[in-house]
């Protein structure tokens, strides 16, 4: 796919009902839901506006674009691309209310690689703040079916940190903590061994069980430990 791995999202599919598509003006947009997903459509008879910014220097972007609008549900750094389209595209991000009085955020034209020369960008967004997102061709001659791929990445934050546990020589304990982050986090246990400043990761052999996992059960305790 064109986003990371673990990223959850919704794929928005809009079979085009006649020669131009119902997303050709900006006024038009397709709105994206959520912070990732996937938008499938085409640019097939797509056109130009007056008053249409120009998305990439040197092509015909926008001649064959259309509209896209996005309100992510969480701030970070958003990564948008058309990899899985079958055409050579060029794809901008603006912010701006009106066509008229958008101003461009990121451009791109081949960084998604692949046969048809996807676009691929990331960039900065903040939760709350509605993005227009425009994907035309380089050449208005070559059009062809949009794979929209769009997610918003943010760090991990640990909301619950494990708490220090005493028990019993060979009684078991349980260590858990809550993370939150999109993608989800991933989690690794560790521990320092007796005598070291270092940290080694923990394995689900011995004593140690959920060592990936938000609960580490540590059964039974020994002194070594």
């Amino acid at each position: 796919g064109g986003f990371a791995d673990g990223a959850t999202g919704a794929i928005l599919t809009v079979n085009p009902g006649g020669a131009v598509p119902s997303n050709d003006n900006y006024a038009a947009a397709w709105t994206l839901p959520g912070s990732a997903g996937i938008a499938r459509g085409t640019n097939a008879g797509a056109t130009g506006e007056t008053g249409e910014p120009t998305h990439l220097f040197g092509s015909e972007g926008e001649n064959t674009s259309v509209w896209y609008r996005w309100t992510p549900l969480d701030s970070g750094t958003a990564q948008i691309d058309t990899i899985g389209s079958n055409f050579d595209s060029v794809l901008a991000v603006y912010s701006g209310g009106s066509l008229t009085g958008l101003t461009k955020l990121a451009q791109d034209d081949d960084s998604g690689g692949g046969l048809g020369s996807s676009s691929k960008l990331t960039l900065p967004v903040t939760a709350g703040v509605t993005y227009s997102i425009a994907v035309g061709s380089y050449d208005s001659g070559d059009r062809g079916s949009i794979t929209l791929n769009y997610v918003a990445f943010t760090a991990p934050v640990i909301a619950t940190q494990p708490q220090p546990q005493t028990v019993t020589l060979g009684a078991g304990a349980v260590f858990t903590i809550a993370a939150t982050g999109s993608p989800a986090p991933v989690l690794q246990w560790q521990r320092q061994p007796a005598g070291t400043t270092g940290f080694v990761a923990l394995a689900n052999t011995g004593a140690y069980r959920g060592a990936t996992t938000a609960a580490l059960t540590v059964s039974p305790t020994t002194g070594a430990m």
